[in-house]
């Protein structure tokens, strides 16, 4: 992961199976994975899916400033494809399209361009990758890369896709290096419910704020961390500080 965007962004992202909300202890987060119809199970009892999995990239940001680019590797010796689903903060879907892919090889999918083609007016969202399922997608994997440029010298945010689990923590922990203002979290949920989610911010001296907000089904949440603060995405350039240069925020459902 490489990150310099001058405001430090920490993702996550929402699962509900069967009834139960969780999500994984980390940063970087991808989609729940879907049931496999097949495997391959060694002697010590491993399987490994014969199925390929989805995977969730749980933050795109497309505007004046931000440019967001899902890069998607083949890394199998067959022709592949992948559909992508890109859909708004509201978790409608903007749009859908598929890319064929050649052997060990790799595409870079403009989510700006794709939503311009949809005439869709969203600019934060998440990005659904889907390898084919005839199992010539089971080395595709991605990541995704935001670039920065509302500022003399342009800044970048690469992270890679995970899988929660419903047996993983509630909670998310995570650091902010110091930023200009309140570190920004950004949530994606891939529940069917609405999502509810304590942040709580702590500066040097202990708890600094927290605060409790809403995710709906399927959608992503873009809020500052440490104030209740206006668009973050406009509070970045000159808004408030962070209550600790190194500030430490999580939230737990």
């Amino acid at each position: 992961m490489r990150v310099s965007i001058p405001v430090p962004i920490l993702l996550c992202a929402l699962s509900a199976v069967a009834g139960a909300q969780s999500h994984a202890g980390s940063s970087l987060l991808g989609s729940a994975p879907k049931t496999s119809q097949g495997a391959t199970c060694l002697s010590g009892g491993a399987c490994q899916s014969q199925v390929p999995l989805d995977f969730l990239l749980p933050l795109f940001i497309s505007n004046r400033d931000f440019k967001s680019t899902a890069v998607v590797v083949n890394d199998g010796s067959a022709s592949t494809y992948v559909d992508a689903t890109v859909r708004g903060a509201d978790g409608a879907v903007a749009i859908q399209k598929r890319f064929d892919m050649a052997p060990h090889s790799n595409i870079q999918i403009d989510i700006g361009e794709l939503l311009d083609a949809a005439n869709s007016t969203a600019t934060t969202g998440s990005v659904e990758i889907s390898p084919a399922a005839d199992g010539t997608g089971l080395g595709v994997i991605g990541q995704m890369s935001i670039e920065y440029n509302g500022s003399q010298e342009p800044s970048y945010l690469e992270y890679e896709p995970a899988k929660p689990s419903p047996n993983n923590s509630l909670v998310l922990r995570a650091v902010a290096d110091a930023g200009r203002s309140t570190p920004i979290v950004g949530i994606t949920s891939v529940a069917a419910s609405n999502q509810s989610v304590t942040i709580q911010c702590f500066g040097a001296s202990g708890p600094a704020f927290s605060k409790t907000v809403s995710v709906p089904p399927m959608g992503t949440l873009v809020t500052s961390a440490c104030n209740r603060g206006g668009n973050p995405l406009e509070d970045e350039r000159g808004g408030p500080q962070s209550p600790n240069a190194h500030s430490q925020a999580w939230g737990s459902l």
